[in-house]
């Protein structure tokens, strides 16, 4: 079961990341989960791939996809999974969402601190080129 609740997970969270979130009102957002979980419900009903895309594009309005790996995952039992385990889907779903949350603040962190010392050093330097010139003058 685990399996196929992964495999409908990681279908979900592809889809998830297609969705325009800044177009959103922010008590859409509060609800987000929620209503992708009732939408992606209502959208695996039928069990075909191609009408699924088609609800969760018009629903969340998505335009195109750009992962190829959505059309492995569009399967009449992934699709089952979605439909039958519907909140066990979302939550793990949500769970992979936190952990590029995390991930995306931890690399951005790391690029701050990054920026920050080369500011640092490029401050250190400038004054470091200032006392030598000051100490240039003295000497003349």
């Amino acid at each position: 079961m685990h399996e196929k609740a992964n495999e409908a997970a990681k279908l979900l969270f592809l889809i998830w990341r297609h969705i325009d979130f800044n177009a959103m009102g922010r008590s859409r957002l509060m609800g987000i989960y929620d209503e992708f979980a009732g939408k992606a419900k209502y959208a695996a009903a039928s069990l075909k791939g191609e009408r699924f895309l088609e609800e969760m594009s018009r629903k969340f309005g998505i335009g195109s996809y750009r992962k190829s790996a959505i059309l492995e995952l569009l399967t009449p039992d992934i699709l089952r999974e979605i439909r039958d385990d519907t909140q066990y889907v979302v939550l793990v779903m949500r769970t992979i969402v936190e952990e590029e949350r995390k991930e995306f603040n931890t690399r951005k962190e790391a690029k701050n601190a990054a920026q920050r010392a080369n500011e640092f050093y490029k401050e250190a330097d400038a004054l470091f080129e200032s006392l030598k010139e000051d100490i240039k003058n003295e000497q003349v």
